[in-house]
């Protein structure tokens, strides 16, 4: 035991993230942890949680540290309850019991002994009086098949009491973590080359899940990550047999998997499922699976389905029919489906540059970016950007007109490029498109003339706040200084009192070197505003602000100053004791 490394609190945060480092202590602290033991190179214990049962914790060492954690928790690792368990090894490596590993401690029984253990067992936990019936991975015979009711029984016991209330009241739910266990007995057959019971573990979870779904509350996501395990554990089922009807069942399983997440609106429940009907499938039960995705097509448009099922179907049948599909039928499904990248693609690698220019400017305004990036790189500039072009008045979109700058700048068309960012900061006023601007009137040399315009521009309208990022951005502290006083004068008074900090703070941090009053008084002003805000942290704020007030006065000289100030918002604020305490934190 005591050549087991002890890893410090550093390393096991790094290990995990400060959120479940953070909960783990307050677990550690609690006393979660119960029956701390060591068997080997392995800490193990139960941890308590807000759940009904307790956790199964298991930490594996090795010379480095922490070499792999588990927890029957739906986090399952590099959760909370592992770090309990190793802060309990860091600070009470006493209370931990040295024991024999289970293997060894069952050898050690007489059959009768193991026979009454497991009665004992089966008492305690009902359910696992089903794994008595089932075929043992590696041990049974491999003619021994499994009874898929066996599997479906554990899958609904887990199910039933999946709670809502459970899940609402934060605590997760422990039978995410059951079917979990389910999944694990396929991919002990699986690693036992044991491929149909593998088949009949894999395919039953699944379809008991995706049957029991919507009486499930699944915001994490991790009941669904069950059902794309188990066409992960299915496609590699497919990949290792050749039997024909095995291959079938596992073929049929797999598309009720992709539809089912389809029909969810891609949950991500589907993923390995569309991965094993592609990668693994050969060219005659391609053909069956592009035949059902037909079948589901014309559905979806009977059912006037969403665009995004059908572009996805469609993208299926492209990835099954790849080798088969005529070049027309490949655009004519992509036509029927949505598919518009592939489409411009294709046509561009037939020759077919003006179909392909004509397919985009057809599009919707969130593709034509896209499709235009793609004929551009194909080597079609001058065409790309008519496609934009084309769009260009019914569509003021800032991406559209950016990339239109950035290709009139790449062939040193700088008046058109200028032309098309000034349209640009008629739209969009803000700092970056202001700076974008200068950049390229400055390739234009056309700068002073364009920033005069700009400006003035600015100042006519009253948008100070925006003049007083523009003189921060170039240093200009007194048209800083002058405009940021505007702000409240103007209109955008409103504006400024919603995002008052970042912008006065600016102005003032310009300012302290040359102009070290006028930022003394934003910095009070600011720091009075955070005072305001009537809670410790915006007290913290205050703090910050005014040791920048402090130290502005010590390098004047005029320390007199300060000290009369920190006294006079003391007094002003004598009943706000929280204040007063950040203050003397910050050495105030």
């Amino acid at each position: 035991m005591n050549n087991l490394p002890t890893p410090s609190e550093e390393e096991i945060e790094s290990w995990t993230d400060s959120r479940s480092f953070q909960r783990g202590e307050n677990y550690y602290e609690e006393g979660a942890i119960r029956n701390p033991r060591v068997q080997g190179n392995r800490l193990l214990a139960e941890c308590s949680g807000s759940a009904a049962s307790s956790y199964r914790v298991t930490i594996a060492l090795d010379t480095k540290g922490i070499e792999a954690g588990h927890c029957s928790c739906p986090v399952g690792s590099h959760c909370k309850h592992c770090v309990a368990l190793l802060l309990t090894w860091l600070y009470e490596p006493e209370s931990f019991t040295t024991e024999e590993a289970v293997q060894v401690r069952l050898d050690e029984r007489s059959r009768e002994e193991l026979v009454a253990l497991i009665q004992q067992m089966v008492a305690r936990h009902p359910d696992l009086e089903t794994l008595l019936d089932m075929p043992i991975a590696g041990i049974s015979p491999s003619e021994s098949l499994l009874d898929p009711a066996l599997i479906r029984r554990q899958v609904l016991d887990a199910v039933s009491s999946m709670g809502y209330d459970e899940w609402d009241r934060g605590y997760g739910s422990p039978s995410a973590s059951q079917l979990y266990t389910v999944l694990g007995q396929g991919t002990d057959y699986q690693n036992a080359q044991a491929w149909v019971n593998a088949t009949v573990v894999f395919a039953t979870l699944a379809e008991e899940v995706m049957d029991s779904y919507e009486e499930m509350y699944d915001d994490e996501g991790e009941v669904a990550g069950v059902v794309d395990s188990c066409a992960e554990g299915l496609g590699k089922c497919l990949e290792a047999t050749s039997d024909p009807d095995l291959r079938q069942q596992i073929i049929q399983t797999l598309f009720d998997i992709y539809r089912w997440d389809m029909n969810l609106g891609g949950l991500g429940g589907g993923d390995s499922a569309y991965s094993a009907l592609v990668g693994e499938t050969n060219s005659e039960e391609k053909a069956d699976v592009a035949g059902s995705v037909r079948a589901a097509l014309a559905t979806q448009k009977k059912a006037s389905a969403d665009s995004w099922s059908t572009k996805a179907l469609g993208g299926f049948l492209l990835q099954l029919e790849a080798e088969t599909l005529s070049d027309e039928e490949y655009l004519r499904l992509c036509r029927e489906t949505g598919r518009s990248e592939d489409l411009v693609r294709r046509l561009l690698v037939l020759g077919r540059s003006d179909e392909a220019a004509k397919a985009a400017k057809a599009t919707p305004a969130h593709e034509l970016l896209t499709l235009s990036k793609i004929i551009y790189a194909a080597g079609h500039t001058s065409l790309a950007e008519q496609v934009l072009q084309g769009r260009i008045e019914e569509n003021n979109d800032r991406n559209i007109l950016s990339q239109l700058i950035d290709w009139a700048v790449a062939r040193n068309a700088a008046p058109e490029a200028l032309t098309l960012a000034l349209r640009l900061f008629g739209q969009f006023k803000q700092l970056a498109v202001y700076q974008q601007v200068r950049k390229i009137a400055g390739l234009a040399e056309r700068w002073p003339e364009v920033q005069a315009d700009v400006l003035g521009g600015l100042e006519k309208e009253g948008n100070f706040s925006l003049l007083t990022e523009v003189y921060v951005d170039e240093k200009r502290v007194d048209d800083a200084l002058a405009a940021f006083k505007l702000i409240g004068q103007s209109r955008q008074r409103t504006l400024y009192h919603f995002h008052p900090t970042s912008l006065g703070l600016s102005v003032a941090r310009l300012a302290e070197e040359s102009r070290p009053s006028a930022a003394i008084d934003i910095y009070r002003d600011e720091a009075q505003r955070a005072i305001a805000g009537r809670n410790r942290d915006s007290y913290a704020v205050a703090a910050t602000h005014l040791r920048r007030v402090k130290a502005i006065y010590e390098q004047m000289g005029e320390a007199a100053k300060w000290k009369a100030l920190i006294a006079q918002i003391r007094q002003e604020n004598k009943r706000l004791p929280a204040l007063q305490d950040e203050l003397n934190r910050a050495g105030l």
